[in-house]
């Protein structure tokens, strides 16, 4: 499985992941030149769960953000109606051709993606729906309880936002046997 952790910081989000794929029964364990975090559409992105459908993601056409408004309340709304409307209906787009193959008892992949927008960072859950945490950080994946466990007992340190999550990450890869460095990390 993996571990990804995002952070807020100076008007960025930072994103960082490890590289361990598992089979199935996740009693194999590779480690991936292929990175689970990246840049796009001025976004950054980390995800976590079957690597078919995040790549699908990391390469499909994004739509366009919405434009900034010079009210924070606007922006975020507009910010909102883009991830209900246009990236969830991107997303089942570039997965309909798979999930047509896919079980009735499953259809929908285990999937989920923090992404970097603005600033402010998000998490999209397998079912296209999507929160931003009020804390300013989460984590996804195997390891995600370690990983925000030691987010949260750095909230209040000085800390710069790539020690802060290499350290998240390292404190996940210890505690769970599937996740492994090296950590991989992006900001926008």
């Amino acid at each position: 499985m993996t571990t990804v952790a995002a952070c807020e910081y100076r008007g960025q989000v930072w994103i960082g992941g490890d590289s361990a794929a598992t089979d199935e029964n996740q009693d194999t364990v590779e480690l991936l030149e292929e990175p689970k975090v990246w840049l796009a559409g001025g976004c950054a992105w980390g995800g976590a769960g079957d690597s078919r459908y995040l790549d699908l993601v990391h390469y499909m056409t994004l739509p366009k953000l919405p434009r900034a408004y010079k009210s924070e309340t606007r922006s975020v709304e507009a910010i909102r109606r883009w991830f209900v409307h246009d990236l969830a209906n991107a997303i089942r787009e570039a997965w309909k051709p798979d999930l047509e193959f896919r079980s009735s008892k499953s259809p929908l992949p285990a999937c989920a993606l923090l992404i970097g927008v603005r600033g402010r960072v998000y998490q999209v859950f397998e079912d296209f729906s999507f929160g931003r945490p009020l804390r300013g950080y989460s984590a996804i994946g195997t390891g995600d309880s370690h990983a925000l466990a030691h987010l949260d007992a750095t909230a209040k340190r000085r800390m710069r936002p790539k020690e802060r999550l290499a350290e998240a990450l390292t404190v996940a890869s210890e505690r769970t046997t599937i996740v492994r460095p090296p950590f991989r990390y992006v900001h926008a």
